[in-house]
């Protein structure tokens, strides 16, 4: 799954997602000392959300707002799918 830039697909049409600005998050996040996830279990995070009818351009998760690339690094996040998190298959 590619990181996007351009218009935020759930947000009004002014509203644009600068180049760079996801990656500037995941770097934020890991410069922090967050609990991650392993990256084999991250890309099969990102692999399920890419499939996922809830997922807007491979960017946003429509059931919780999130940006997917930012959540899925996270070790203790879940997937907020309201039929259950689809997640639990790559703990």
């Amino acid at each position: 799954m590619s990181l996007k830039s351009g218009p935020c697909p759930s947000c009004s049409k002014n509203s644009n997602i600068p180049p760079g600005y996801i990656e500037d998050l995941i770097r934020d996040k890991i410069n922090l000392g967050a609990d991650l996830v392993e990256e084999k279990v991250y890309e099969k995070r990102l692999q399920i959300c890419s499939s996922c009818d809830s997922c807007v351009n491979d960017m946003i998760c429509m059931k919780c707002g999130c940006f997917v690339h930012i959540r899925a690094l996270d070790k203790i996040a879940r997937c907020p799918h309201p039929d259950g998190d689809k997640w639990m298959s790559v703990l």
